[in-house]
C-alpha cells in the first residue's frame, strides 16, 4: 500500500475513491456527509440503493468512482459496526473492478474504523490481502 497526505476528494481524481457506509441510506458524518456535500448527485443517487451488507454501489463522476461499501448495517456511537467479512468481500469486488478498468483505488486512512469503530489492524491487515497496491490517503496535518 502507498501513503499520501490530502483530501481523499482531490487526490483520488480519476480513480475509485472507496468510502464505507452503512445500510441505513445515512450519510450524515464522515467522508459520506463530504462526499454527500461535494459531489453532485451522489447523494439522490445514494438514497435510491438497497444496499446490503457485502454489496458495492459505484457512482460515476466524469472519470471518477465513488465506491460506496456496505460494510456497516448500522451506526452509532455504541459499539463497533464495521463488519469485516463484508468489507473484506466489498474490496474484493472492488478490486476486480479497478482492474477491469485500469484505475487505481483509492482508500481513506482509517476506512471503517472511525464512526464504523473497527480496528486499523484487522482493516488495513483486510485491505493488504484484497487490494495491496491500494492508495490509503490520509488527512493532512493541520
Amino acid at each position: 500500500m502507498i501513503e499520501v497526505q490530502g483530501d481523499i476528494l482531490q487526490v483520488g481524481r480519476g480513480g475509485i475513491i472507496v468510502h464505507q457506509t452503512n445500510c441505513r441510506r445515512v450519510a450524515g458524518r464522515g467522508l459520506a456527509k463530504q462526499i454527500r456535500d461535494q459531489v453532485s448527485g451522489w447523494y439522490g443517487h445514494f438514497q435510491t440503493i438497497n444496499g446490503k451488507l457485502g454489496d458495492v454501489d459505484y457512482f460515476h463522476v466524469g472519470d471518477t468512482v465513488i465506491a460506496s461499501l456496505y460494510a456497516q448495517d448500522g451506526y452509532g456511537t455504541d459499539r463497533q459496526y464495521t463488519d469485516y467479512d463484508s468489507l473484506r468481500a466489498c474490496l474484493v469486488k472492488v478490486a476486480s473492478y479497478s482492474k477491469k478498468r485500469g484505475k487505481r483505488v483509492y482508500i481513506p486512512d482509517g476506512l471503517g474504523c472511525g464512526l464504523g469503530h473497527g480496528s486499523w489492524v484487522a482493516v488495513s491487515d483486510i485491505i493488504s490481502e484484497t487490494i495491496p497496491d491500494a492508495t490509503i490517503v490520509k488527512l493532512e496535518d493541520k
